[in-house]
This record gives C-alpha cells, structure tokens and sequence, in this order.
C-alpha cells in the first residue's frame, strides 16, 4: 500500500541554490508537495522556502545543529570510508568491495557516526554486542529512521547482519528506509524486503537506474503495491533533468 510519492533532492545537492529554488517551484507547479531532504541542502534552504512542502525526513548528520523540519533518518550507521574523497578513487580501479578491504587493512576501518560512538561503550561494529547496544540507544529515540548502505545488509556477524540485529532488538517506532541500490548483491533485495517488511516504511526507487535490473525494480513495485503497511516510494533520481523526473513520476503513478 503506497502512503505517498516522495521526491528525495540528494542529486541537487551540488547545483546552486538558484537552481534549488527552480526546482521547488517546478514540484510545487505540478503539485508535488512531498520532499525528502539532505542536510546539505537544508543548511542552506531559507525556513519559509519549505512551508509549501511536506518534509517526509532529512538525511542528516551529527554535525549539523541546525533545526528541520520531518524525522530523523540517518544515511548509514557506519561512515563508510569508501565513500570519501580521496578514499573513494581507488574504487574506480579496484571495485568498492576490494577497496574497502585495503582501507580497513590501513586504517582500522574504525570510521562512525560520531553520535554513536560518543553513546555506545562497545567501539567495535564487527561484535554483535555493539549492534544490541546501539537498538537501545535508538529505543530511546522519536520518530527515527534507519536507512542502508551496504554494512547493515551485507556485514556478517557470527552468521547474522546489523540489520536483522537490529530488528529483533527494536522497538516498533524504530523504522527502516531500504535503499536497494546500496546492496552489494540484487538477490538480497527480496530478501532484505521478505525479513523487514513490518519495520520498513519508505524505500527508494529510481526506475532509470542502470544498478537495478528490471527483475528487482519490478519485485520493489509488488512489494509497494501488496505491503499492508502504508510505506512511501522516495524517488532517488541521479539526474537533475526536472522533466525526467516528472516522466519518472508519472510512470510510477501508472504502475501503482
């Protein structure tokens, strides 16, 4: 059951602000009332520019002190370094998965979300006891959203991932944001959907996703369309062309 069409601006994130505002009043002419932020643009996004919109979450960081409007949600629980520049450039050559490697073997691939390392007593996230600890932390949080990069699904620990740690240890008010193209393998997507479907309230879809095969993009729509849980379709464009993304929404819309 699809609860709303949600326009995440992560790709905008390194246009200028001229050309944020352009889009605003792009969604706002076509009636697109409901956005999913980053805390990059929000810091940057005067408070009245957004009275017209429903912020359905902000990917926000510890860093930014600034008040938001929407939940929580939280990019990832572990910083991967892969992500970041300079780190991230051997990827290019050596795949993300062997690049990690070389980058845990040189730098203790102790990197975190400062919120949680300053909270939790146990430093390593390859102990399942660092996972039990962090759910209750995030129990005693409102409103709050978990979602993925690609350690909460693939990351093994004594046989078991963060993620279905986390589940069993969660309160219900704890939700996860699936972002299937942050899985390293596609076969894990009906599973990760199978497992967490009670706690899953959104997840990101971008139907002209070269990552995504077909099969997968299809698997994400039935799931949309059967779950008995209302969950709403974000839409993670990685092009700033406003009349793709109006293609893509309406094609969404028809398939739903």
């Amino acid at each position: 059951m699809i609860k709303n069409i949600v326009v995440q601006l992560y790709p905008y994130s390194k246009i200028s602000k001229k050309e944020i505002y352009d889009l605003l009043d792009f969604l706002k002419t076509n009636n697109i009332k409901n956005i999913e932020l980053t805390s990059e643009i929000h810091a940057y996004l005067p408070g009245d520019i957004l009275k017209d919109f429903n912020v359905y979450g902000t990917h926000t960081l510890a860093s930014n002190k600034k008040p938001y409007p929407g939940k929580t949600i939280y990019p990832s629980i572990i910083f991967e370094n892969d992500f970041i520049f300079p780190l991230s450039l051997p990827a290019t050559f050596l795949g993300r998965s062997l690049n990690n490697k070389v980058n845990s073997f040189f730098l203790g691939n102790k990197y975190r979300r400062t919120d949680f390392s300053k909270v939790l007593k146990t430093r390593n996230y390859f102990d399942k006891e660092f996972w039990i600890e962090l759910a209750c932390w995030l129990n005693t949080k409102n409103d709050l959203t978990l979602h993925n990069h690609s350690y909460e699904i693939d990351l093994v620990i004594k046989d078991e991932s963060p993620w279905t740690i986390l589940n069993r240890y969660l309160m219900p008010h704890i939700r996860f944001q699936f972002d299937p193209q942050n899985v390293s393998k596609q076969g894990l997507v009906e599973k990760t959907l199978i497992n967490y479907h009670n706690r899953i309230d959104s997840l990101h879809l971008d139907l002209d996703s070269p990552v995504t095969s077909n099969t997968t993009k299809n698997i994400l729509l039935d799931f949309s369309r059967e779950v008995p849980n209302p969950i709403d379709i974000v839409i993670e464009q990685r092009s700033t062309d406003k009349f793709k993304l109006m293609k893509q929404i309406e094609k969404i819309q028809r398939l739903i």
